[in-house]
C-alpha cells in the first residue's frame, strides 16, 4: 500500500500457497529490501509480480527505494483488454473481484468474508477525515488495516487464474508488455502522477 505518491508504507506479498507476508517499510526501510529479501524478489526475471493498479504503486518505489520491479503483470489492465468490449473504463479491484469471484476456486463465504474485510477497510481509510498517508504511516497501524491489506493481496492470483483459462497467450504478452511500458513511462515522467480513472 502506497500511504501518498512517492511513500510506501507496506508491501503486502501472497504465494499460490497463499502465504501472506506484510512488509512494514515504515519500519524496515531499506532492510526490508536487502536483509528482508524484497530485492531480490522484485529484481527477479523469474518470478512473476501480479499486481493491480500497479503505476502509481511501483512509481512510488522507485523514487522512494531506487527499485525498478520486474516482470510484472497488472491486473486491472489485463481485465480492461480482455473485456474491453464490455467496459470503457478501468474498475477498481472490487468490481473486477465480484466479476471473477464465479470463476474463481473460491467458496462463496470466503468472497462474502473478503468483501466484508475491505468494506470496513474502505470505511476505515474513509472516515475521520485523515489524509491516506497519514492513516497509513501511523503506528501502530490499526490491525483491521492489516486484515485489510492482506485480504487485497490474497485474491489476486486466484483472480489471474481464473481469467487466463481462456486467454491466448497472446493476449497475456500484451499485459506484460503494456505493463511494463506504462510503468516506465510513470517512472520517466516529471509531473505529479495520478492513478488512472477507475469505478469501484
Amino acid at each position: 500500500n502506497e500511504s501518498s505518491i512517492g511513500r510506501i508504507s507496506i508491501i503486502q506479498i501472497a504465494n499460490k500457497s497463499g502465504q501472506i507476508f506484510l512488509f512494514d517499510i515504515i519500519r524496515l526501510g531499506t532492510r526490508a529490501f536487502g536483509e528482508g529479501g524484497l530485492g531480490f524478489l522484485m529484481y527477479s526475471h523469474k518470478v512473476l509480480k501480479v499486481l493491480f493498479d500497479s503505476r502509481v504503486k511501483l512509481t512510488a518505489l522507485f523514487h522512494e527505494q531506487n527499485i525498478k520491479m520486474r516482470n510484472i503483470f497488472d491486473l486491472q489492465m489485463f481485465h480492461f483488454l480482455k473485456f474491453r468490449r464490455k467496459t470503457s473504463y478501468h474498475k477498481g479491484l472490487g468490481r473486477c473481484l465480484e466479476e471473477a469471484t464465479p470463476l474463481m476456486n473460491i467458496q462463496s463465504s470466503q468472497f462474502e468474508s473478503i468483501q466484508k474485510i475491505r468494506n470496513k477497510g474502505l470505511r476505515l481509510l474513509s472516515s475521520g477525515g485523515e489524509d491516506l498517508g497519514e492513516i497509513w504511516c501511523k503506528r501502530p497501524l490499526d490491525e483491521y488495516l492489516i486484515v485489510y491489506a492482506a485480504a487485497n493481496v490474497m485474491v489476486m492470483l486466484p483472480m489471474k487464474d481464473a481469467w487466463e483459462r481462456d486467454s491466448s497467450a497472446a493476449l497475456i504478452e500484451k499485459v506484460a508488455q503494456i505493463t511494463e511500458d506504462r510503468i516506465n513511462l510513470a517512472i520517466c515522467d516529471d509531473k505529479v502522477l495520478r492513478p488512472i480513472p477507475r469505478r469501484g
